[in-house]
């Protein structure tokens, strides 16, 4: 009797254990077999990265608008979806049977903000995005008499190209020519762009400042200011009601040159009040350079320069 019961005390528990085994193969297969369905509408056709997040589970789908996961579990899943110019969406899902979202996604508008572009930067080790030099009046007075690229070369990182006695081109950073850009009173001079035996073609006399302007800030000019920027301005006519006059002599043993500037300004009052006319001009002359033992030939020259100006100076104009 006693081996009767353990029998049957076997076989109940391989029953017990049989039942158990299917059930849970059957709550397995019946958990593990869920689909997710997402459809999303949008304006246009462009490619949305669809992703669900789970315990053990990392899906991503690429489409428009159409996304399925399947052989899900039943639990707790993050679905995110994102697109170039559209709003990011998430959202947390509870899955416990088959189910299909709707989404519709709007497009994202991102202004951007101001900005502002500074020629003269310095940043935080102390170096400058703007290097420039300048010669005032007094510093081209005392160079009268010299080509324009031989005045420059007294500013800082300048020097010149010189293919004869009167004749040089100013050299920045190893350019010149038409990698250097000459801007006198506000207008480009193109002549540079004719090779290297042409020189400016711009009187010294008129110019009562030089600026030279190199690195980054140069590019504010064009892209023919690689090299950099020569800025020429003449000096202002006074609008005090007068006229006015200056006369320049030089003269270089050298080549018996000898050379008269003369500028007159001339400043109306009355009705007239605020206008001004300026007259300007200049002769050089000059024989063969010599050296020592004997003279170049072919170094004589001759030019005159002539120059007008007039100015208008109004807060206001009655029509």
């Amino acid at each position: 009797m006693y081996r009767n019961q353990r029998v049957c005390l076997r076989t109940i528990s391989l029953f017990i254990f049989t039942i158990q085994f299917l059930f849970a193969k059957q709550i397995e297969a019946q958990t593990c077999d869920y689909t997710l369905t997402v459809r999303i509408q949008q304006s246009g056709k462009s490619d949305l990265a669809i992703s669900l997040l789970g315990p053990e589970i990392n899906r991503n789908i690429t489409h428009p608008q159409f996304a399925s996961f399947g052989q899900l579990c039943s639990g707790t899943y993050k679905l995110e979806v994102q697109g170039i110019n559209f709003e990011s969406f998430d959202t947390t899902i509870v899955l416990k049977s088959n189910l299909e979202i709707s989404l519709v996604m709007n497009e994202s508008v991102h202004q951007l903000h101001e900005f502002e572009v500074h020629d003269n930067h310095i940043d935080r080790i102390g170096n400058s995005t703007l290097s420039s030099s300048s010669l005032n009046n007094a510093q081209l007075n005392a160079n009268a008499g010299k080509p324009l690229g031989e005045i420059l070369k007294e500013a800082s990182g300048v020097s010149t190209l010189q293919s004869g006695p009167t004749i040089s081109k100013p050299i920045i950073h190893g350019l010149h020519s038409n990698r250097v850009l000459l801007i006198q009173n506000g207008i480009r001079l193109e002549g540079q762009q004719w090779g290297s035996e042409h020189a400016p073609e711009i009187d010294p006399f008129t110019v009562a400042r030089a600026e030279v302007i190199k690195g980054a800030a140069s590019l504010r000019y064009g892209s023919d200011a690689i090299g950099g920027v020569v800025l020429l301005e003449p000096s202002e006519i006074s609008a005090e009601h007068g006229t006015r006059g200056i006369v320049r002599l030089a003269g270089i043993s050298n080549g018996r040159m000898g050379l008269s500037s003369a500028r007159l300004d001339h400043s109306f009052g009355g009705k007239l009040c605020g206008m001004g006319i300026r007259i300007q001009g200049t002769l050089k002359d000059a024989g063969n350079i010599n050296t020592p033992d004997y003279y170049l030939k072919n170094t004589g020259m001759r030019e005159q320069n002539y120059s007008s100006t007039w100015m208008l100076n109004r807060k206001r104009l009655a029509l």
